[in-house]
């Protein structure tokens, strides 16, 4: 017995018969809507012209041949007139163009003479002056140091130096900078057995080469078990971060 889910050939050929049929019909319908407009078109407006077209050529030959001689060579004049003023709008368009951007550049340029020795000026009187502060500064400073170590030349400019050191290291980038160090300033009270110093005060250098925090009269131990690293404590309170009470760092250089 034969699949009942195949068609037979017979329902095949009766449905390509109504597809063709179909077909058939809708292409006789378009063709039928083509040739009515077409044969609106015509009796409206080709045939009506044509008609006083030729009556007119009937009744005035001379005047008619005039105008269709002058008709067609009158296009190619047209033609080129129409290109020749499609070419100068374009140049026109084209030289206005062209004109703002040389008058653009001839202003740029002439600011630019004007501006840049200005700015050559302008640039040179800030670094003498930023020159002149920083020098101030640092002789202000070192006056300062000096009167706190009872004039003591040699002292002040000691510590003068170690101070402007590390505000140099301040400055360094902190991936070029991979000493750590522990900078101590003021005199030393006592030592205890771990070499428990007291400061007036200590700066403290971390790996990133920034100076974290500057501390009055902290305590810094320093354990000669751990290689000279030392521990800087200040009673409680953190020198690097909430939550902790000491900074661990390498390197005890005392002053």
């Amino acid at each position: 017995m034969a699949n009942s889910g195949e068609k037979s050939p017979g329902s095949i050929a009766d449905t390509a018969h109504d597809l063709r049929v179909g077909l058939n019909s809708v292409l006789e319908e378009s063709m039928d809507t083509v040739k009515k407009n077409v044969s609106i078109m015509d009796e409206e407006y080709f045939t009506p012209t044509s008609t006083k077209v030729q009556d007119f050529a009937e009744k005035n030959p001379v005047v008619f041949i005039f105008l269709a001689v002058f008709g067609f060579l009158s296009i190619f004049p047209i033609l080129f007139a129409l290109g020749f003023i499609a070419l100068c709008m374009s140049m026109a368009i084209i030289g206005t163009v062209m004109f703002l951007l040389a008058v653009l550049g001839s202003v740029l340029l002439l600011t630019s003479f004007v501006l840049t020795p200005i700015l050559i000026i302008t640039t040179s009187i800030a670094i003498f002056t930023t020159g002149c502060l920083i020098d101030l500064f640092l002789a202000t400073r070192l006056y300062i140091l000096t009167r706190d170590a009872d004039f003591s030349l040699a002292i002040g400019v000691q510590r003068w130096f170690e101070e402007t050191k590390s505000r140099i290291l301040r400055m360094i980038p902190a991936q070029l900078v991979e000493v750590e160090q522990v900078v101590i300033h003021g005199s030393e009270a006592e030592t205890g057995e771990e070499g428990e110093i007291d400061v007036k005060r200590v700066e403290l250098q971390l790996m990133n080469g920034n100076i974290k925090k500057e501390v009055d009269n902290v305590a810094v131990v320093v354990d000669e078990k751990a290689d000279g690293r030392v521990k800087a404590q200040t009673d409680g309170h953190s020198t690097r971060q909430e939550g902790e009470t000491y900074a661990e760092v390498a390197h005890a250089m005392t002053a």
